[in-house]
């Protein structure tokens, strides 16, 4: 929902809708050919209001678009072949936005960080915590949440969850520490997490809906 208690939705392949329950009308906005009046890939993932009333659409064409309701203007923001510095995969998920308005990207190979400024991507490299750890590859992240200052988690389709000093872009891997059966990586399936107003994690798995408290 947006700040004015709207409810976003994506779709597939119709773009991205909103719904208005005091009226009870679904507004949709989907692909126009003119780029800056509507999405150039109509399969919209995901929707998310920043602190400035601007919206992001992540697409599963890899496209990233920036809406401005107040001025109805589209901006999109694409993979840069001629430039392997501002590479974007080619699925995009769960765009965030943490109390420094840093703005974050789930994708098909981690974590992504956008510059709002430059508007260029950056995939961010990760290390693990502890010397010695276990090394894991994120793969495809799904959801991305604020755990406190310089601290995300977030979930993966195939390795749990990840929590991650942005900071120091180190990692610690939560398979199991209390929250899955220790060793059962069939519990690694994480496709969605949703913090509660009390602070609670739920944690969507191929097992089931699973709470995990962060303090």
């Amino acid at each position: 929902a947006d700040a004015i208690g709207n409810a976003w939705f994506g779709s597939f392949s119709d773009g991205f809708f909103k719904y208005n329950e005091r009226f009870n009308r679904f507004y949709f906005i989907g692909y126009s050919p003119d780029p800056s009046a509507g999405l150039i890939d109509p399969h919209a993932v995901s929707v998310m209001e920043d602190r400035q009333g601007i919206f992001w659409i992540t697409t599963w064409g890899g496209v990233l678009t920036r809406y401005d309701p107040g001025s109805g203007v589209f901006t999109h923001y694409q993979d840069a072949p001629s430039d392997p510095t501002n590479h974007l995969p080619k699925r995009l998920y769960s765009p965030m936005e943490d109390s420094s308005e840093n703005l974050w990207l789930g994708s098909t190979v981690g974590l992504v960080r956008f510059d709002r400024n430059s508007g260029r991507f950056h995939r961010v490299t990760l290390r693990p915590e502890q010397p010695g750890a276990e090394t894991v590859a994120p793969g495809i992240t799904t959801a991305i949440h604020e755990e406190g200052p310089d601290r995300l988690v977030f979930s993966t389709t195939a390795q749990g969850l990840f929590h991650v000093n942005t900071t120091r872009n180190t990692y610690t891997f939560e398979a199991h520490r209390g929250l899955f059966p220790k060793n059962d990586k069939s519990f690694r399936e994480c496709p969605g997490t949703f913090p509660d107003r009390s602070g609670m994690l739920w944690v969507c798995t191929n097992n089931g809906l699973h709470c995990r408290d962060p303090r």
